[in-house]
């Protein structure tokens, strides 16, 4: 037996590269596994992005999709999150909807344990879990008032914790392109939630 195959991603250095690096090779096995370790946090921020349950899971099984067909041609040394994450971003702001499709709460289970695996947050107690579940479903469907890139944009920067240059780099776009709709998406949330009756806490979507 190979014995990469016995590696834990979350703990053994570089599995996460041997896994890649197998799945070129043509193992579904490998590739089982980093869609298993990627799944969650890529589903939570779609869900984000689109509100809804379904199609955060159709536009999770496209990206996983999309990522294999482009394994051949993805440098095994980078982070693979990343890489899934532009792909999903992409996708999230190319799905048009209609008006008639309303938000779908996500299902606990499905958003537990959803990191990337990059942020370092103060771990909550369960009160404190509470209330932070129902804030953020708040202004999320707040969210859902943006336009795709403002959306994208925010999304990035206050639940994933990207830098403007990370964030560029994922939208494809210029740092200042990032500054200006993080500036306008603010702006446009913040009156959304004062319609609401609400208003950001300080430190919050920034």
């Amino acid at each position: 037996m190979d014995p990469r195959s016995t590696l834990t991603l979350e703990t053994a250095p570089g599995a996460e590269t041997d896994l890649v690096r197998e799945a070129k090779a043509g193992s579904p096995v490998a590739f089982a596994r980093l869609v298993e370790r990627w799944k969650r946090p890529l589903y939570a921020l779609l869900w984000k992005m689109t509100s809804r349950h379904d199609l955060a899971e159709e536009l999770a099984q496209e990206a996983f999709v999309r990522f294999w067909r482009s394994l051949a041609s993805f440098d095994e040394a980078l982070p693979v999150y990343p890489w899934l994450r532009r792909i999903a971003i992409n996708l999230a702001i190319n799905q048009h909807e209609s008006a008639s499709h309303r938000a779908s709460p996500a299902p606990d289970e499905l958003l537990d344990g959803a990191t990337d695996g990059y942020s370092h947050r103060r771990t909550r107690t369960p009160p404190e879990e509470l209330e932070g579940r129902e804030r953020e479903r708040r202004i999320l469907g707040a969210l859902e008032t943006l336009s795709p890139e403002r959306r994208a944009v925010l999304t990035l920067r206050a639940f994933e914790g990207l830098s403007y240059e990370e964030i560029a780099r994922t939208m494809e776009c210029s740092i200042g392109t990032v500054m200006s709709r993080l500036f306008r998406a603010r702006m446009d949330l913040r009156e959304r939630l004062c319609e609401l009756g609400e208003a950001l806490a300080p430190g919050e979507a920034e």
